[in-house]
């Protein structure tokens, strides 16, 4: 593979602010890149969405994996226009359905990205200690290119301390 030319950004469909985007614009402005957006559907998903909307007999419409792939796609593109509005970064849109791993690898692959930016999230300690894997950390072991983490810790909620209650657990008093 020679010089990659993009960016990849993986945008979460729940992002309102944009901060990956936001993040990898202000990269690729930078390094002259151009910014690829990936938003994923997953197969579960789909095929939830799917039954819903075909079950609607009114519609006399069938969701098909094309709708699938442009609702996905649309994502995408309201969270970059919303970012990238006033900005000349060239940037390309992508709707995908199936994991989000595949996604990536097979994107990164078709648009010559060799540089990855995903929102990570807080995790318990127990996921963490019993290897739970998570997109970010995939992503990390499996990209043979860049991986940049972004962490927005703004939209993940603080971690409660435990409450500890118990017979012998001595407390102070108010």
């Amino acid at each position: 593979m020679t010089h990659a030319t993009n960016l990849l950004v993986v945008v979460d469909p729940t992002d309102t602010e944009g901060h990956p985007v936001q993040e990898a614009a202000a990269h690729a402005a930078g390094t002259g890149t151009g910014l690829v957006v990936l938003s994923v559907m997953t197969y579960d998903d789909y095929r939830a969405r799917a039954r819903a909307v075909n079950g609607i007999r009114q519609l006399n419409f069938e969701y098909t994996y094309d709708h699938a792939v442009e609702a996905s796609r649309h994502v995408a593109l309201r969270i970059t226009d919303a970012v990238l509005a006033d900005s000349d970064i060239p940037f390309e849109v992508i709707g995908f359905v199936g994991t989000p791993v595949e996604a990536v690898h097979t994107v990164a692959e078709e648009y010559d990205c060799d540089h990855v930016v995903v929102t990570g999230h807080r995790r318990s300690i127990w996921d963490i200690i019993r290897g739970v894997p998570d997109l970010a950390t995939t992503i990390e072991k499996t990209f043979p290119g860049n991986v940049t983490v972004f962490f927005d810790h703004l939209r993940d909620e603080p971690l409660a301390p435990p409450t500890i209650v118990g017979p012998n657990v001595p407390h102070k008093p108010a």
